[in-house]
């Protein structure tokens, strides 16, 4: 999928295209810490003009659920703008760790994009309704 995604991402009117970052458990440690580490890559400061110098290219972490559980993405230098949900989660507690790996924190909160069908609709309205209403979503 990452690759599909880079290729849909290119843009030829852009010196940077985005990066797409792979994390999930069938990587070896060493690329899961390189894309967590170029994922985490803090955007270079800017110059007199307010251009950006060296500035890293947008990035894109694909990841599966099971990968980012106990992980905050999202770091204050950093911060994760969005989060899609391709496969929505089963249960209150999962949906919790899946967009909190994201946005947890004093920092304004990731918007999510949450991809569901069928069977899964009712819930993911619910739980995208808290979140709009900046409600707490109660878990066991």
């Amino acid at each position: 999928m990452a690759r599909e995604l880079e290729e849909a991402l290119k843009d030829p009117n852009r010196a940077k295209s985005t990066q797409v970052l792979s994390f999930h458990g069938s990587l070896p440690a060493d690329k899961r810490s390189t894309a967590l580490e170029l994922f985490r890559r803090p955007p270079a400061s800017t110059g007199a003009t307010g251009e950006h110098n060296n500035a890293p290219p947008p990035r894109v972490l694909v990841a599966t659920g099971r990968a980012v559980r106990g992980l905050e993405l999202a770091q204050d230098e950093t911060p994760v703008e969005h989060v899609v949900l391709f496969e929505f989660p089963p249960d209150a507690k999962a949906y919790i760790a899946r967009v909190g790996c994201a946005s947890r924190g004093s920092r304004r909160p990731a918007r999510v994009t949450a991809l569901a069908v069928e069977k899964q609709l009712p819930f993911a309205r619910a739980m995208l309704a808290h979140d709009e209403a900046g409600e707490q979503a109660f878990v066991d």
